[in-house]
Parts: structure tokens; sequence; C-alpha cells
């Protein structure tokens, strides 16, 4: 389903990829600006769980005749479904980041929990998925770009000083 909607409309997926991470990085400047760390947690968790229902969405019966899973370490980087695996953790990853300013702990909780995907489609047949180690590792290139966007993002953008309710300043003549 997933796949087929990526080949279907692959023209169109490089620049909805690039729109949304304009629109996360805008996003993000703002939660930053305004430490608004409540809402980037709440997004995180958002992103998160689109990324386990993508990753949960069973595929056709025909997924159920192939090998369980492939076991690979190479790097793929081409085709649209390595594009997919990198952009699934990058929001979540950044949001997580902005929101509790950890990014080696976010990376590793991120990568562990595509690892524990993978192992699920493995082990649970029912799942209609077929598990890869090249996902599991484009993943966590996804984890490490959004990590760096947000360190990257942390670094440049500076929270307004809270309003302490001073009184305006008054002009003397």
């Amino acid at each position: 389903m997933i796949s087929t909607l990526l080949v279907e409309y692959s023209a169109y997926v490089r620049w909805v990829l690039a729109g949304l991470l304009l629109a996360m990085l805008l996003v993000g400047v703002l939660l930053v600006r305004y430490d608004a760390r409540r809402t980037s947690a709440a997004l995180s968790v958002v992103a998160g769980l689109a990324g386990l229902a993508l990753t949960a969405w069973p595929e056709p019966a025909a997924a159920l005749d192939e090998v369980r899973c492939a076991v690979q370490l190479s790097v793929p980087f081409q085709g649209l479904d390595t594009l997919a695996n990198i952009a699934l953790f990058v929001p979540a990853t950044y949001a997580a980041v902005l929101a509790c300013r950890r990014p080696v702990g976010v990376a590793v909780v991120a990568s562990g929990v595509s690892a524990l995907i993978e192992l699920v489609q493995a082990l649970v047949p029912a799942t209609g998925r077929v598990c890869d180690t090249n996902d599991w590792f484009m993943n966590t290139v996804g984890t490490a770009l959004g990590v760096l966007l947000a360190v990257a993002t942390l670094a440049v953008v500076r929270p307004r000083p809270p309003d302490r309710g001073r009184p305006p300043a008054v002009s003397r003549p």
C-alpha cells in the first residue's frame, strides 16, 4: 500500500518531503523561541505514533510468501523506499530533542525502537511485513538527521527570556 503510493506519485514525493522538512524546521524554530517543550513532546509523540502506524500497516498477502527477514548491511541510498525509511524517523526525533534537550538519549531510544519494529516484523508473520536490517539502518540515519537538525536549531535559536511581569518603562521628559 505505502510502497504503491510512493511509486504512483514518485514525481511528487521528494517535493512533498522537502516541504515537510521546511515546515518542520519553521515550527521547530518557533518551539525553541517560545520554549514550548510540552508542545514539542506532544508533536514527538504524534509523529512517533504516525511512524508506528505506517510500519504496522499490513502489506498485501503476497508479502507473506517472501523471505521473513533480509539480513544485510549495505548502504542503499537510492530509491523511494530508502528515502521513506530515512524520513520516517526525522520528525519524531527532531521534536523529541527539542522537548528534552538530550540528543544522545533520543538517538539511542529511536534506533532501539526501529530495531524492535524490525524484530516484531520478523517474529510475527500476521503483520504481513518483512523485516530488513537496511530498514533499521535507514531509520537510524533518519534518527541521526533529526537529532542533528534539532541540535543545530537549538544552537542557532535562543529562547525568549520570560516576561517577569515588569512594568513597562516610563519615558521621562
